[in-house]
């Protein structure tokens, strides 16, 4: 199967088939529409971690988090039959693709590094992590929950305004996305702190990419999305017109066809009248001949008395 059959013409495109049809088409597919639609917003400028939770024969996949307690429930449910396992690497910036959702990292294996098991920690270190994953499952959810009633408020506030779904769509996301980091929230642990060094670099570098370009990124993606709506309307100017084009081109040939029989129906009527005077010219003419016949008999009959 091709990417045409998917019908992806943009990001939002991608990103929903990318969750609904993952199955359908294979890496090689994915990887070439993740680079086509690529969103720099979502590239860091150095490597970050990121874990996976899969079995040791697929540990190079697309799909990673940087979260390890999200790796860790994935490794859960493939069980230990299945050999799920926890993996980490450092991820260059050359190597990711996009951040679908909060929770994901889509990245092209083969720009990954080394790729190794996490071993459990120290007892204390488990509970530790343990307490902190906690605490960052509860924040993750409150920050969901924040999101989407920020983007249903949104959409609602969209409806009756005359934009069409996709406007009202992607201004609902903005109003969502309008203060958060890209790619993401920060973890933290309990206490605030954030759970690592290279996450406390990762939201630094992030505060200060958006500190020094949030007008650029965020005229960039007016311009993107004004662009898709554009070529949404001109996909619909054509379709129209291909549809004005064929319904003209539908009454012209009724016009056409109703001037011919017209014609046709004419022409039948002439000929007919014609037909019906020169049968009545017959008939007079032969009257006329019996008439004249009828006189001249008479007119020998009186003769001959």
């Amino acid at each position: 199967m091709s990417e045409d059959t998917l019908n992806i013409t943009d990001r939002t495109d991608l990103e929903v088939a990318w969750v609904m049809q993952r199955g359908r088409l294979d890496d090689d597919h994915w990887l070439r529409l993740w680079r086509k639609y690529r969103d720099r917003a979502d590239v860091p400028r150095r490597p970050i971690t990121l874990y996976r939770g899969a079995p040791a024969q697929n540990k190079r996949g697309m799909s990673w988090t940087e979260s390890r307690s999200v790796a860790e429930n994935f490794a859960a449910l493939w069980g230990e039959q299945a050999g799920g396992a926890v993996w980490t690497t450092q991820a260059p910036p050359s190597a990711i693709l996009g951040r679908p959702s909060d929770s994901e990292v889509v990245v092209d294996p083969r720009r990954l590094g080394r790729v190794t098991e996490v071993r459990d920690a120290a007892p204390h270190e488990a509970r530790k992590q343990e307490k902190a994953a906690q605490q960052q499952a509860r924040d993750d959810r409150r920050d969901r929950s924040r999101w989407q009633a920020t983007y249903d408020a949104a959409l609602r506030a969209q409806r009756g305004s005359g934009a069409s779904s996709l406007q009202q769509v992607m201004r609902a996301r903005r109003a969502a996305d309008r203060g958060r980091p890209a790619g993401g929230r920060p973890r933290r642990q309990a206490g605030g702190r954030l759970t690592s060094s290279a996450a406390l670099t990762s939201l630094a570098q992030r505060q200060h990419e958006q500190d020094q370009q949030p007008a650029e990124q965020q005229a960039e993606q007016d311009r993107q999305t004004e662009h898709q709506l554009e070529r949404a309307q001109g996909r619909q100017v054509a379709v129209l017109a291909d549809a004005d084009a064929y319904l003209a081109g539908i009454e012209q040939r009724k016009q056409d066809r109703a001037d011919a029989l017209a014609a046709e129906a004419a022409q039948w009527q002439a000929e007919h009248d014609q037909q019906r005077q020169e049968v009545r010219a017959r008939r007079a003419a032969r009257w006329q001949a019996l008439r004249e016949r009828e006189a001249a008999l008479a007119e020998q009959e009186a003769a001959a008395q």
